[in-house]
C-alpha cells in the first residue's frame, strides 16, 4: 500500500507531466513559429575602405639644434570613393606629439597628419607614427629622423 504522502506526490507528478505535454490552448495547432530574439546591443558600424596617397612617408630634418622643436607636416589625399577617417595616430614614442585631421575627408580633398618633437638630447633619431584609417590596409607608418646639435 502506498503512503498518503507518496500517493499525493505521485498524483502531482503525473499531473505536472501531463500538462506539461498538451499543446497551449492558445496555439491553433501544434507547430509552433520559433521566436527569434531581437539584439539589443549596438553593433558598430565599420566605415566603407577607401584609399589614400601620402605625398610623402619619410621626412629628414637634417640637423636640429638641441632647444628647439623639429614639427613636419605629412599631407595625404583621399583617393578612394568614401570618406576618409583617421582613426588613430599613435608615436613611436612619448616624446613624439601628432596633430591630425580629425574630420572624415570626402573623396579628392587632402589632410594632414603632423609631428613634433622636442630636441632635447644630442644625437641621431629616428622616429615614427603609425596612422590608423579605413583602409587596407588599415596602417600608414610615417618616419622622420635628424641629428640633434649643440
Amino acid at each position: 500500500m502506498i503512503a498518503p504522502q507518496k500517493f499525493f506526490l505521485l498524483s502531482l507528478l503525473l499531473v505536472t507531466l501531463t500538462t506539461a505535454c498538451q499543446p497551449s490552448a492558445n496555439a491553433p495547432d501544434e507547430k509552433q513559429t520559433p521566436v527569434t530574439p531581437v539584439s539589443t546591443v549596438a553593433q558598430p558600424v565599420t566605415p566603407e575602405i577607401t584609399t589614400i596617397a601620402f605625398d610623402e612617408t619619410t621626412h629628414a630634418f637634417g640637423e636640429v639644434a638641441k632647444g628647439d622643436k623639429a614639427v613636419h607636416r605629412f599631407t595625404f589625399k583621399n583617393t578612394g570613393t568614401a570618406p576618409l577617417i583617421i582613426e588613430n595616430v599613435k608615436p613611436s614614442c612619448q616624446c613624439t606629439v601628432s596633430e591630425y585631421t580629425h574630420e572624415p575627408v570626402p573623396p579628392g580633398s587632402s589632410g594632414f597628419v603632423e609631428t613634433s618633437m622636442e630636441a632635447k638630447n644630442v644625437g641621431i633619431f629616428k622616429k615614427s607614427a603609425t596612422v590608423t584609417v579605413n583602409t587596407d590596409p588599415r596602417n600608414h607608418i610615417l618616419e622622420f629622423s635628424g641629428e640633434v646639435v649643440e
